[in-house]
């Protein structure tokens, strides 16, 4: 079968199904729930949709009622060796430093959700692993990206050979209403509506050797892992990159053409070429991602108007409502009282 594009591997997916089963819940009942065939699984090149992943997510915490679901999936994979017997986990463990085995995870995360990004950035002593959707959904979901991070810090710690022990953990989504289990696991600060998901540590740890690490078996590995790689379709990410530069600049104010082009390494007449080409402009591409996190932000209570507006590079709080009502015909208030009302409350909605 072709790939979905966008799609999400079904490994992570047996091991929800697993550990859900061990917690009272009905494998049979959570893929039909989700629409996935059960002979799916049996194939480890098959890939389901975001709506299918996400509602089998959805149906996993109404069956086992737990409402860190997430990391405690996180946990119990990283506490049994088998299920995650993997070659990129292979390869991880074979990488001369910590921060080669993190490019190696940006690198190759496409095999796990092809619509998903890991990067690594460094600044002031400080790394950052990011997780990020090419394409973001309204309502960040909070069971995958608990389950992500998690994953992160403790294959971080096993690949180390020591408790990572990150600086900060960010998450985009709303804080639940309680928080205990994510402390104990990150053993940090834990701050949510955050504008991305995000390990914080020392960049010094970047530069760590990984025990055993084995120079001839890792490129053997990697030939192994470029040809499911290459089988993915082949989706073109010049314009997810653009949007995520967009929301790194975004803080500091709106973006301009050459600050975009710098960023993703071109000069700025072949990024205005470039998008001209795809039918579409750079004033447009900003227009349309704030106000893709304007409704995202929104959703968050966490998060004041006021820092929404920062958030999105407006200068001051009444030019943000000026574009958001041009955007939506709703001043931002109208907009998040809407989204809040129970018929609005979209499915995977978790905290």
């Amino acid at each position: 079968m072709r790939p979905h594009p966008g799609a999400i591997s079904v490994k992570p997916l047996r091991a929800l199904i697993a550990f859900s089963s061990q917690r009272g819940a009905s494998p049979p009942a959570l893929l039909r729930a989700a629409g996935v065939p059960p002979e799916l699984l049996a194939d480890p090149d098959a890939r389901v949709t975001v709506e299918q992943d996400q509602r089998l997510w959805d149906e996993a915490v109404r069956q086992t009622a737990d409402l860190d679901l997430g990391v405690h999936v996180g946990e119990w994979v990283m506490s049994d060796p088998e299920s995650y017997d993997d070659t990129l986990v292979y390869a991880l463990r074979n990488c001369p430093t910590l921060g080669a085995g993190c490019e190696r995870m940006a690198r190759y995360f496409r095999l796990y959700h092809a619509g998903a990004i890991i990067r690594l950035e460094q600044a002031a002593g400080v790394a950052r692993l990011i997780h990020e959707h090419a394409h973001p959904p309204r309502v960040p979901p909070r069971q995958q990206m608990e389950l992500a991070l998690t994953l992160l810090v403790l294959m971080t710690s096993a690949l180390l050979g020591a408790p990572l022990m990150p600086q900060a953990v960010h998450f985009s989504h709303s804080k639940p209403a309680r928080q205990t289990e994510q402390e104990r696991v990150f053993r940090a600060p834990v701050r949510y509506a955050a504008p991305r998901n995000e390990v914080l540590f020392d960049s010094a740890l970047l530069s760590r050797p990984l025990p055993g690490a084995d120079p001839r078996l890792l490129a053997i590995l990697e030939r192994q892992l470029h040809e499911p790689l290459s089988r993915l379709p082949d989706e073109d990410t010049f314009l997810p990159r653009a949007r995520l530069c967009i929301q790194a600049l975004l803080p500091d104010g709106e973006p301009s053409l050459a600050q975009v082009a710098r960023k993703l390494q071109m000069s700025p007449r072949s990024l205005q070429r470039r998008l001209t080409d795809m039918g579409t402009t750079f004033r447009a591409l900003v227009t349309a991602e704030r106000h893709a996190l304007a409704l995202r932000h929104l959703s968050s209570p966490a998060l004041s108007i006021a820092e929404i507006a920062f958030l999105l590079g407006f200068s001051t709080v009444p030019a943000f409502h000026r574009a958001f009502k041009q955007w939506t015909g709703l001043t931002p208030l109208a907009a998040r009282r809407t989204a809040a009302s129970p018929q609005n409350t979209p499915s995977g909605a978790f905290g």
